[in-house]
């Protein structure tokens, strides 16, 4: 089941049927006018900037879910670091009765398969603002996950999940914040869901050396950073693996 988020009003509520509403089919033109009405409130909630890094692919297109799934599997230690989070979250769970589990940005269910092959999870909610790449994932996957269809662009996305959750993880998914000044925000919002000593991991790419991307990826370090000036404890690299990374904290 696709749970999507619907709980919003004023101007906050045309940001959500912007980014959810719109995967389910359409706008009425009705719609179009009041979204375009309420462009200036959009910008102010989420904080829209001129150094905001537009991206080529919109996976809420079907082909364009398509095309990025046909190459996504070649990639460089793409495989290997699902394993390397994978076996880090069973050893976390060790120590524990069954795990509850967010994965924010999980697309098409990669992760989400290799955690569940080798813990033991109570709840799996896996969060995608895209339909296409939470179809993908259903299908992969079945009613081992909850399907949340949800946007961490959006100011009040946390509230519309259910917590408390002892593991948050997100691989290659932080970068769609559009910049990495948004991180230690998001950061902050994640700790409102994650039980105390609970854990986040974080996998996504080092910059390349040109403005854009040093823009939109932040480094391990500065990772590190923003999860330590949003409240997190013991942050650390645990591994570098083909110009990726995962960084691991915990909450106070």
């Amino acid at each position: 089941m696709i749970i999507g988020t619907t709980r919003a009003c004023g101007a906050e509520r045309f940001v959500n049927i912007c980014r959810v509403y719109a995967l389910g089919g359409g706008i009425d033109a009705g719609t179009r006018i009041r979204i375009r009405r309420h462009r200036g409130w959009h910008a102010r909630l989420l904080n829209v900037g001129d150094d905001d890094v537009p991206t080529g692919v919109d996976f809420r297109n079907p082909d364009h879910t398509e095309r990025w799934l046909a190459t996504a599997e070649v990639r460089p230690g793409r495989v290997e670091l699902r394993r390397v989070i994978a076996d880090h979250i069973a050893t976390l769970g060790r120590n524990r009765a069954k795990q509850t589990v967010l994965e924010l940005g999980g697309g098409p269910g990669f992760l989400a398969e290799a955690i569940l092959a080798v813990c033991e999870i109570d709840r799996y909610v896996l969060l995608d603002f895209a339909r296409p790449m939470l179809d993908v994932a259903a299908a992969r996957l079945g009613d081992q996950v909850t399907y949340h269809l949800g946007d961490f662009l959006t100011s009040d996305w946390a509230s519309l999940l259910q917590g408390p959750f002892d593991i948050v993880v997100s691989m290659q998914a932080v970068h769609e914040l559009r910049h990495k000044r948004r991180m230690q925000l998001l950061y902050e919002q994640v700790r409102t869901l994650m039980r105390p000593d609970s854990v986040l991991v974080v996998c996504d790419h080092e910059p390349k050396d040109d403005v854009r991307s040093r823009a939109l990826h932040a480094s391990a370090m500065e990772q590190v950073a923003a999860m330590t000036a949003a409240g997190f404890a013991s942050a650390a690299v645990l591994v570098e693996i083909s110009g990726l990374y995962v960084v691991v904290c915990k909450a106070a």
